[in-house]
């Protein structure tokens, strides 16, 4: 029978559905035999409890939201697969269950974070892709709901986030560049509201004032982490401004954009220009040149998370930022 629910299996074994809610659940109220007799029913249906149902009966739960911002405009589905793959690792030693719950802009606007752990009765949540202005990182910040951000920091009690050293990782990319000789070092940042890319431009800033290099603003511009709008900005840039002979990219992704202008503006790499990533995607090491770029094991980051997580709800943390190793990984696109 498709579709079994409790109801079904109550018919079948002649009793109530709050008696197999019960049942199922093995609450003392509720006979050895008759519950037996109610479990073997259920198996011989091949029913399968909803566990948020299940969770709701009990008073409590084991539902872990794994709650991912702009799924539809996600730049890089291998990362989040990384990602996901590290979550659902970390669980799967434990009594809880993920469910993946996508959400966007307009969510957040229709239905407050509150009642979007209330519906979905969470014990906890893993908070990623999300911006320093979106409606649910300022109000998980105030929730009781026990929450682990990804790759966005906050000091909140009962509230983890996992990274790396993004501001570290940055300083150790452009201060590479410096000692290849380069002076004028263009910076392509991402998403101008997402955490990451201000802690990656607080690192390249770092380099430069080491170096004794003055900043300038107008080398630095914003690509949102996305390609095409790191082909087109990179190229306007270039062109503008011939006196840069190295930049780095705040993604991989993005780097590949700048690869792309770089030649249709017929430089070449990294001679003419030098070019230092960051992600260490999986092609980054088979792109020509092959990339330089800072290593990021994504899925240590989710399964760090979803570690951290755990101990939150099982009271064994307060949270707090926990750093996740990288590597700085030299190819010849920086020389």
């Amino acid at each position: 029978m498709d579709h079994m629910t409790i109801r079904d299996v109550a018919n079948r074994a002649g009793v109530s559905v709050t008696t197999v809610s019960k049942a199922l659940n093995n609450y003392p109220d509720v006979s050895a035999e008759t519950r037996a007799r109610i479990k073997k029913v259920a198996i011989d249906m091949g029913y399968r409890p909803n566990p948020i149902a299940s969770s709701l009966v009990r008073r409590e739960s084991n539902i872990i939201g794994y709650v991912m911002s702009s799924l539809q405009s996600h730049p890089n589905t291998s990362i989040l697969g990384e990602y996901l793959s590290g979550v659902f690792t970390s669980f799967t030693k434990t009594d809880y269950e993920v469910m993946f719950l996508p959400v966007d802009t307009q969510i957040q606007r229709r239905k407050s974070y509150a009642r979007f752990v209330s519906d979905y009765h969470l014990a906890g949540t893993i908070l990623q892709g999300l911006r320093m202005d979106d409606r649910y990182f300022v109000e998980a910040k105030q929730s009781s709901t026990p929450c682990v951000l990804i790759d966005i920091a906050s000091e909140s009690p009962g509230i983890g986030s996992v990274m790396i050293d993004n501001r570290a990782a940055s300083r150790e990319a452009v201060s590479y560049l410096v000692k290849r000789g380069h002076r004028r070092i263009a910076h392509v940042a991402g998403l101008a509201t997402a955490w990451v890319t201000q802690a990656r431009l607080a690192g390249y800033r770092d380099a430069l004032e080491v170096a004794g290099l003055a900043f300038d603003p107008n080398l630095v511009v914003y690509a949102d982490f996305l390609e095409q709008r790191a082909f087109e900005t990179a190229r306007a840039l270039l062109r503008h401004r011939q006196d840069v002979t190295a930049i780095f990219c705040a993604s991989d992704l993005m780097a590949m954009g700048v690869m792309r202008a770089a030649r249709d503006l017929g430089l070449a790499m990294p001679d003419d220009l030098a070019l230092f990533g960051f992600d260490n995607v999986e092609w980054a090491g088979y792109v020509s040149p092959p990339l330089s770029t800072v290593d990021q094991d994504f899925h240590a980051l989710g399964y760090e998370a979803a570690r951290l997580l755990h101990r939150i709800v099982s009271g064994r943390s307060e949270g707090g930022v926990q750093l996740i190793p990288y590597r700085t990984i030299l190819r010849e696109s920086a020389g």
